[in-house]
């Protein structure tokens, strides 16, 4: 398995703020309408339901992820529909009261020959999952 982690961004809000979010996703569809077209247009085409959260892209079609864990600290979503088994997890670190840290990271199994192919767009996957959520958790 490879591991692609985003960057760590702190954010002024507590962690059991941003925890409840994800609850109920469907409620992170609001968050999403609420942005600005030109960083919605960025994000593309992203579904939620109360525990999956879908997104289609061009290059793959779509990938369908269902929440398979979910505490204060981490949630966690695995693949439903994907090319390659793929867990996505949101990780809490709260600093105090009203400061979190959070960044995403991507565990995927890829074969070692596709590594070199696809290495660089599954960090680029962590990096833009980890900025939709600084975005809908309101940095």
């Amino acid at each position: 398995m490879a591991k692609y982690t985003s960057k760590t961004v702190t954010l002024p809000v507590a962690a059991s703020v941003i925890s409840d979010k994800f609850a109920d996703l469907s409620s992170l569809e609001g968050a999403v309408a609420a942005l600005p077209e030109a960083e919605r247009s960025k994000i593309g085409d992203v579904k939620f339901t109360a525990d999956t959260l879908s997104i289609k892209t061009p290059q793959v079609g779509e990938l369908k992820f269902q929440v398979v864990e979910r505490n204060p600290q981490k949630v966690v979503f695995r693949t439903v529909t994907s090319p390659l088994p793929l867990e996505l997890s949101v990780n809490l670190n709260p600093l105090d009261d009203s400061n979190t840290e959070l960044s995403t990271a991507i565990d995927v199994e890829i074969p070692a020959m596709l590594k070199p192919m696809l290495g660089g767009m599954m960090q680029k996957a962590a990096d833009s999952f980890g900025d939709l959520m600084v975005k809908i958790n309101g940095k």
